[in-house]
């Protein structure tokens, strides 16, 4: 154990610029003395902090000696893993502290192994691990050790997190200076923490709308023609418009299916979901309950057409009440009780539930048993979790492929034309594509419109 004067202590590249408000470490160091040392390397002679500089600089202030313990860090790179594991393990950092920390060891990391950096070999550098042998390499027999890993790819295994979170962390770090004032602007922690959430969730949003560009542009060069051109899949369409202009231009009786997810009249969430945080919590001004709607969209359905429209429990009464007044004949509500429903932060309760209102247009209609039923009629909750992971995209009520499947597949007929007039980002439509079916969306938000095209064409 060292002790060392701290004002003879160099300080070098620190990932956190600031130290902060220290006055309780102060009063808890002269009270109780320095319980946990400092970690110091020694360069050229001299003694440079690698971890603990808000102790260093409490016992500064203090006019007293700082204890310390001297690590083997014989590079700046070894340094500063020292410093960022250590603050990992203390949840000292938060995600922009991290990243800059992080892409300052990738940058270090990659200058002592060029090779590794992202487009050194074209392609993702030669972080699989595989090395590049040379005609001379084979002409003398040799056996070259396999090229180092990339950065991220060292970084997440030494601080025991995914490299995904590694990466998102760097293109946090890396976002321009103006995206980052809230977060700088920032007087509190809580403050603070809110921002990086914020401008996380940008990035993760950011990351699924590029990686389904790329997606739908890879698919788009091997079809080379248009969503809306797909030869006999021609009327598996998005149209961006109010669904009412397009139920008055709609020939009567052209659906067998009208599945949707409509507005709930939730205007704030009051969630905050782990599957759902890169979702804005904020729904909007759209987000009205209106069930007028179905005045229009039902004459569209044939003979034996069905209505299965998502609502809140509250809603169920409102829409019975409209199918029967105008002719349909309704069925009951089907309800889905999610299996991994948010937090609620009021004092009220959060449903866990959603129900499917189901009508239909007359007494002879499709309808084929769940498999493994056990029944020739389905009951009528289903259990599962909400959208989350890849499959979910920058809209706030998106429901599960897994739920709509099981749906379609129980109510649409062989060879059905399906209708979701508030299509949102496309999901009736993908998973009607994977069954087979014909679909038809409507859609008002030019937002979503371009992520479900993108979503289609992606495959």
């Amino acid at each position: 154990m060292l002790s060392l004067d701290p004002g003879t202590i160099k300080v070098g590249w620190r990932a956190r610029s600031d130290a902060g408000d220290i006055n309780a470490l102060c009063s808890s160091i002269a009270k109780q003395g320095q319980i946990q040392p400092i970690a110091v390397r020694k360069i050229e002679g001299e003694w440079e902090v690698v971890a603990g500089v808000r102790r260093m600089t409490a016992c500064q202030r203090l006019g007293r000696p700082v204890l310390a313990v001297e690590v083997s860090a014989e590079t700046e790179l070894s340094a500063l893993h020292a410093q960022l594991a250590e603050n990992v393990a203390r949840k000292d950092f938060d995600v922009l502290e991290l990243g800059r920390g992080f892409q300052r060891q990738k940058v270090l990391h990659e200058q002592l192994y060029p090779g590794t950096k992202v487009g050194a070999t074209g392609g993702r550098g030669s972080g699989k691990g595989k090395s590049v042998r040379t005609k001379a390499d084979f002409a003398k027999g040799a056996n070259p050790d396999p090229a180092p890993e990339r950065a991220t790819k060292i970084i997440a295994r030494e601080i025991g997190k995914g490299e995904r979170f590694v990466q998102e962390c760097i293109e946090v770090a890396n976002l321009p200076r103006g995206d980052l004032a809230e977060i700088e602007k920032s007087d509190t922690a809580s403050k603070r923490n809110q921002a990086v959430r914020k401008v996380l969730r940008k990035v993760r949003v950011e990351r699924k709308r590029s990686k389904l560009e790329a997606r739908a542009k890879e698919a788009e060069a091997k079809r080379q023609e248009k969503v809306e051109e797909l030869g006999p899949e021609a009327r598996r369409i998005l149209h961006m418009e109010d669904n009412r202009q397009f139920f008055g231009r709609t020939e009567n009786g052209t659906f067998q299916l009208i599945l949707t997810d409509p507005p709930y009249g939730q205007r704030q969430s009051l969630v905050a979901h782990v599957a759902r945080g890169n979702i804005s919590s904020n729904f909007g001004a759209w987000d009205k309950l209106d069930v007028g709607w179905v005045v229009q969209a039902a004459p569209l359905l044939v003979d034996g057409g069905q209505l299965l429209v998502f609502a809140p429990l509250e809603a169920i009464g409102e829409y019975k009440f409209i199918c029967e007044n105008i002719g349909l004949t309704w069925r009951g509500a089907i309800i889905w009780k999610k299996t991994n429903p948010g937090t609620a932060h009021r004092n009220v309760y959060l449903s866990s539930v959603e129900a499917v209102c189901w009508a239909t247009r007359g007494d002879r209609y499709h309808f084929m048993p769940w498999e493994n039923a056990g029944a020739p009629e389905a009951h009528n909750l289903i259990e599962g979790p909400v959208c989350g992971g890849n499959e979910r995209l920058d809209h706030p009520t998106q429901k599960p492929e897994w739920l709509l499947e099981r749906l379609l597949r129980r109510h649409a007929p062989p060879g059905a034309l399906v209708l979701d007039p508030f299509a949102g980002v496309g999901s009736t439509l993908a998973v009607c594509r994977r069954l087979g079916l014909d679909c038809v969306g409507v859609e008002i938000d030019p937002n979503y419109v371009h992520l479900a095209r993108l979503r289609l064409q992606a495959g």
